[in-house]
């Protein structure tokens, strides 16, 4: 009879440790899952984040320039689209970079207080809100050369860094003609040959 009631306290402790393994895995298998879920929560975040990056960039459509009496460049004329691919892009939350032979300056395009920012206006949208959210949206993004001592001069160039909210960056070139005598605008980019001289 001894014997029956050991095997019989063997066998419940048997059960007993069976079901705290198993209530271990569960409990492991549960942080597994709920660790699995954030880190793919994050992947997907990053990934849209990467994405955006990549898509979210203007399209510097043209870029023209006022002659000014001295015959220089004294304000920027950037046509704004979207980029292939992209979602919305705020204007107001662009901000851009200019570097030429005289020196290099950052500024957001934000609500028209900085003096570097002329103005942006509508070329073709449904709308004024400063929001490019359609294919066919066009803005006029002017920028005050003279105001950042970076007036352009007959021959020179300058580089712009357009840059999106999302950090997309658009880089174009613009260059002035080599003679602006009797002009009152000139033409400094065409998106597919690049430079003009």
């Amino acid at each position: 009879m001894s014997q029956t009631g050991t095997r019989g306290q063997v066998g419940i402790g048997t059960v007993i440790a069976f079901i705290a393994m198993a209530m271990t895995a569960a409990i492991a298998a549960g942080v597994l899952i709920n660790v699995g879920g954030l880190l793919e929560a994050e992947a997907n975040a990053a990934a849209e984040d990467s994405s955006n990056r990549v898509s979210d960039r203007l399209l510097v459509v043209s870029v023209t320039g006022h002659v000014s009496a001295n015959d220089s460049i004294d304000i920027y004329n950037f046509t704004l689209a979207r980029g292939p691919g992209s979602g919305d892009i705020r204007i107001e939350n662009v901000s851009f970079e200019i570097i030429d032979s005289e020196s290099a300056d950052t500024y957001v395009v934000g609500n028209g207080s900085d003096d570097a920012v002329r103005e942006v206006r509508v070329l073709t949208a449904q709308s004024d809100d400063l929001v490019l959210t359609e294919k066919g949206d066009r803005y006029i993004l002017s920028i005050n050369a003279g105001d950042r001592d970076g007036e352009l001069r007959p021959g020179e160039s300058a580089m712009v860094t357009l840059t999106t909210a999302s950090g997309a960056s658009t880089r174009v070139e613009i260059s002035a003609p080599e003679s602006m005598v009797d002009r009152s605008e000139a033409k400094l980019y065409y998106p597919n040959t690049g430079w003009v001289r």
